[in-house]
């Protein structure tokens, strides 16, 4: 599953696929089969909740989606995704946290 750009719960449908996928694979490849699955993403934990989502707001944050997005070639882009050396998108707003 690897990187996340969105909420934690909206993975839930592709967890599910994965461990359908594996609950029913017949001829795995290798010696192993994986049933683990591991999310990725970016967080800032602070003691003070406001200035963590200060820090998780500020425009330098978005670099990281730029990179993976120019990278990462195993998964789709976001829609409208923003590929590095393009300034990455700047959260306006808490919601999109």
């Amino acid at each position: 599953i690897a990187f996340n750009f969105e909420p934690i719960y909206n993975l839930k449908g592709r967890i599910e696929a994965y461990k359908e996928g594996i609950a029913n694979c017949v001829e795995p490849m290798g010696q192993f089969v994986n049933n683990n699955v591991m999310m990725t993403n970016a967080v800032v934990c602070l003691e003070d909740r406001d200035r963590a989502r200060a820090i998780a707001m500020s425009s330098g944050r978005g670099y990281l989606n730029t990179m993976v997005n120019m990278y990462h070639d195993t998964m789709p882009p976001q829609p409208h995704a923003v590929v590095w050396p393009n300034a990455p998108f700047q959260i306006q707003d808490e919601a999109l946290l």
